[in-house]
C-alpha cells in the first residue's frame, strides 16, 4: 500500500491527537534524512531492489515500491534502479503504514516464492547500497547470520562510488559484490570440513586445534617473536594492516603470576591503560583462566593454561577495535572463542 502525502499527514495528526489523551509527548519522525538505503536481493534467479524508507517511529523499513530484475547481469538496467530508487527516497514523505499494511507489501509475499523469512533468507543474498549526503555511494556486501535469522554487515568487499558515477559503473559493482558474496559462500560450503594443525610446547605436550578459515585469516609464519607459536591475523582485503591478531603463546611477560594485576600490568606496559578487565577461573574448559581487557583503542581477550611450573600457555586474541566495525568484531570473536573451544592435548 503506498500511502499519499495527504494519507500520511492525516494519520500523524491522528497519531498525535491520541499521544496528547495518553498524556505522552511522543515526537514522530516527519521527514526522511540522509543517509539513503537500498536493499539488492539475489536469489531464484532474479534480482530485486528495494527502497528503505524511514517511518514515522525513526526505524528504517522496505517500502511498497520495488523492482524485479530477470536479467541478474544487466549492469546498467540495475545501475537506472538504484539511481530511481533513490530519487524516490530524496522525493519522498515519511512512511505511516501499519504494520500490517508493510506485510501486505513485503517482497517476500510480492516478489518470490518463499514461503517464510527463514526460507528468504535461505536463498537470497543481500548487497546494501547507501548514499551519503555528500554523494558517497557505498556498496557492501553482508553475510548470513547464523540459521538462516537475518543477514550482517561485512566490512570486507566495500566499494566506494559517488552520485556522478555511471549507471553501468553502479550496476557493475552491485554484480561483483553478488559475486564476491556467492564465491565466500561455496568456500564456507566446501570447507564446512574443519582442518586442524598441532602445536608442540616447551613443556613437550602436544596440543590440537581447528585451523581458522584461511579465507578470512592469513597464517602469519612470523610473528617476529620467539614467544608465539601459531599465529593468524585479520585485515581488510587481506592487504591493509592486520587490525586483528589470533595466536598461541607462551605468556612469559605474566611470569606465570595468574593474577588480575599482573595481566593489567602486562597489557598497560604493551598496549595503553585499562579502562576494563573480567576475569575469572573456568570449568569444563581446556583452560583454567580467561581475561577480557578493554581499553581506549584496543580489547584482548586471553585463554591461559598453566602447563607446568615453567610455561603458562595461552590463547589470544587483540583488537583495535577503534578501526573495526562492530559487527566485524562480533565474527572475530565467535570465530577466536571456536578456535579455543578446539584445543585438545594429543599426547605428552
Amino acid at each position: 500500500m503506498d500511502l499519499s502525502y495527504e494519507e500520511t499527514i492525516r494519520r500523524l495528526k491522528e497519531y498525535e491527537l491520541e499521544e496528547k489523551k495518553r498524556g505522552t509527548n511522543y515526537q514522530f519522525c516527519t521527514n526522511v534524512k540522509y543517509p539513503y538505503y537500498i536493499d539488492i536481493y539475489k536469489g531464484e534467479g532474479q534480482l530485486i531492489v528495494v527502497p528503505l524508507i524511514t517511518n514515522i517511529a525513526w526505524q528504517s523499513t522496505q517500502m511498497a515500491w520495488h523492482k524485479i530484475i530477470s536479467n541478474t547481469n544487466d549492469s546498467i538496467l540495475i545501475g537506472n534502479y538504484i539511481f530511481e530508487a533513490f530519487a524516490l527516497i530524496k522525493n519522498r514523505w515519511v512512511d505511516a503504514r501499519t504494520v500490517q499494511e508493510c506485510k501486505d507489501d513485503s517482497i517476500i509475499k510480492n516478489a518470490t516464492k518463499c514461503k517464510s523469512y527463514k526460507s528468504f533468507n535461505k536463498k537470497y543474498l543481500l548487497c546494501g547500497v547507501i548514499l551519503e549526503e555528500d554523494g558517497k555511494i557505498t556498496i557492501s556486501p553482508t553475510e548470513k547470520l547464523d540459521g538462516n535469522k537475518g543477514y550482517g554487515g561485512n566490512d570486507e568487499g566495500l566499494v566506494y562510488l559517488t552520485n556522478n558515477t555511471s549507471p553501468e559503473e553502479i550496476g557493475n559493482a552491485v554484480i561483483n559484490c553478488f559475486n564476491t558474496m556467492e564465491e565466500a559462500e561455496k568456500n564456507a560450503k566446501s570447507s564446512s570440513k574443519k582442518c586442524t594443525s598441532v602445536i608442540e610446547t616447551l613443556s613437550n605436550y602436544k596440543i590440537s586445534f581447528e585451523i581458522p578459515d584461511l579465507n578470512r585469516y592469513n597464517d602469519e609464519q612470523d610473528f617476529h617473536s620467539a614467544e608465539i607459536y601459531q599465529g593468524y591475523s585479520f585485515s581488510y582485503q587481506n592487504t591493509d594492516e592486520p587490525t586483528a591478531l589470533l595466536y598461541f603463546s607462551i605468556a612469559s611477560k605474566l611470569n606465570n603470576e595468574l593474577q588480575k594485576g599482573a595481566i593489567i600490568d602486562a597489557f598497560k606496559k604493551e598496549y595503553e591503560e585499562v579502562s576494563d578487565i573480567t576475569y575469572h577461573k573456568l570449568t569444563n574448559s581446556f583452560y583454567e583462566y580467561f581475561a577480557d581487557i578493554i581499553s581506549k583503542n584496543y580489547r584482548k581477550m586471553a585463554y591461559f593454561k598453566l602447563l607446568d611450573n615453567d610455561e603458562l600457555f595461552s590463547c589470544e586474541l587483540i583488537l583495535e577495535t577503534k578501526k573495526l566495525r562492530k559487527s566485524t568484531i562480533s565474527k572475530i570473536i565467535t570465530d577466536f572463542n571456536n578456535l579455543v573451544e578446539s584445543c585438545r592435548f594429543i599426547t605428552k
